[in-house]
Order: structure tokens, then C-alpha cells, then sequence
């Protein structure tokens, strides 16, 4: 079943139509650095036309937990981090802590259960 992306994309901190996608990257990232008051790294996805759960675990959250832990960022706010989503001609950037709270309200995934299921598990692995 289609999975509807207009919450998410309401979370969009800036949006923009694309003519040129490192443009689009740069503008995004400096309305990161001018709202959040530091840099912002682009996690760049594209849902396929018609997305649905499936795609939005394995394609959208697994990818992004992992990277974001395997770069040492705190999980889940992973701060000076945020998803570049290309749907059609738009670039929607939202805030990574803004992505992980709509898993949790749209896909009923808590941030502990993204972290469980796909994050590195480095740190307790180092503890251990």
C-alpha cells in the first residue's frame, strides 16, 4: 500500500524546486545553517513514485540510521544533519530528528527501535 509523504514533507524546514540539484543541496544547506545556527550535511533519498512502508524502512531509515551512526553522530537527533528528499521537481529538506519523529508517528517506530534494528551497534561492541 502507497505510504502518503505529505506529513513528512510538511516538516521541511525549506523547499525548492530543482534546476540544478548541487545547487539545490548548497541553497538547503545554508537555510540549515541559518536556521539551526550550524553546518548541515545532506542525507540525500528519493522515493520511487509510488512509496511505501517497505521502502520507507529499508530504503529511507535503514540507510540514514546507519550512516549517521557509523559518522559518529548522536543518534537520533544527529545534529548538523538533514534529509535532502527529491520528490518530483522539489527538494524537500527536513531535519533528521524531524524524519525520526515521523517514523515514530506515521510507522510507529521509536528512535530506540531504529536504533536496534539498524544502527552499528559500535559503541556497545566497544564496551563490551
Amino acid at each position: 500500500m502507497a505510504l502518503d509523504l505529505n506529513r513528512l514533507l510538511a516538516k521541511a524546514f525549506h523547499a525548492a524546486e530543482v534546476t540544478n540539484a548541487t545547487e539545490s543541496l548548497q541553497q538547503a544547506s545554508r537555510k540549515y545553517l541559518e536556521l539551526f545556527k550550524a553546518d548541515g550535511m545532506g542525507f540525500e533519498a528519493a522515493p520511487p513514485a509510488a512509496p511505501d512502508e517497505e521502502w520507507a524502512r529499508e530504503r529511507l531509515l535503514r540507510p540514514l540510521v546507519y550512516y549517521f551512526e557509523s559518522s559518529g553522530r548522536t543518534f537520533p537527533d544527529c545534529r548538523g544533519a538533514y534529509v535532502a528528499l527529491f520528490v518530483g521537481s522539489t527538494l524537500h529538506a527536513i531535519a533528521v530528528d524531524q524524519v525520526i519523529a515521523w517514523a515514530g508517528t506515521d510507522l510507529g517506530i521509536s528512535a530506540e527501535q531504529l536504533h536496534e534494528l539498524y544502527g552499528t551497534h559500535e559503541a556497545e561492541t566497544a564496551l563490551r
